[in-house]
């Protein structure tokens, strides 16, 4: 069962969604306001070093390596709970989900990507960001999955936090190397996240059920 806070975020995830989904399509103002806002007070950070690790990090949630770190950490928790519905609420959530609904969601809308040279090769369209929303689905089912497993509270604390942290620098590489508008990954990351709770919603009597 989902808590009150959860309930709310998703509410929120949803309407900021939707605020962006209608400001793309219409192409109203404040998404450029927005996008350029965000882009210019990245651009003092560039460095080789930045380009270098940024290029690293979002190549390594490309579909073929995400689909491996997947089937690693599915094993992983096979072995380590022998409970099939919680393996399959993260590996469901980390390829099919997240796949499936970014490209139906990207055909749909078909935004253009930056014209500005990419640092790395993207296709497909722009809106939402498949890296930002991939990154909250696997990283979001690993915190859902940690709560209900992991006794330490510290211990559960400080991997959520790393997990969040993670989430974020991923979704941050797609502006960095100019792949993706900020809306793009903001949008990336509200509908991973209301996939995210659909999914424990449907999962819950397996997931939460020690």
């Amino acid at each position: 069962m989902l808590s009150k806070t959860q309930s709310r975020w998703a509410a929120a995830a949803t309407i900021l969604f939707f605020f962006l989904l209608i400001g793309v399509v219409l192409r109203l103002n404040y998404i450029s306001i927005i996008d350029d806002t965000i882009i210019n007070g990245i651009v003092p950070i560039r460095s080789h070093f930045f380009n270098s690790f940024f290029i690293k990090l979002t190549n390594s949630l490309n579909p073929i390596p995400t689909v491996i770190i997947a089937l690693i950490l599915s094993l992983v928790l096979q072995l380590w709970q022998h409970k099939i519905r919680i393996t399959l609420f993260f590996l469901v959530n980390s390829t099919l989900i997240a796949g499936g609904i970014n490209n139906l969601v990207k055909n749909l809308v078909d935004r253009p990507r930056p014209t500005v040279h990419h640092l790395v090769l993207a296709g497909s369209s722009s809106f939402p960001s498949g890296h930002a929303m991939t990154a909250m689905l696997l990283g979001g089912s690993l915190i859902v999955i940690l709560n209900l497993l992991v006794k330490n509270k510290n211990i559960r604390y400080l991997l959520t936090g790393l997990i969040i942290i993670w989430i974020f620098l991923i979704g941050f590489s797609r502006v960095y190397v100019h792949v993706h508008y900020p809306t793009d990954v903001i949008a990336g990351w509200c509908l991973g996240f209301i996939c995210l709770t659909i999914s424990q919603k449907i999962f819950s009597p397996s997931v939460n059920n020690k």
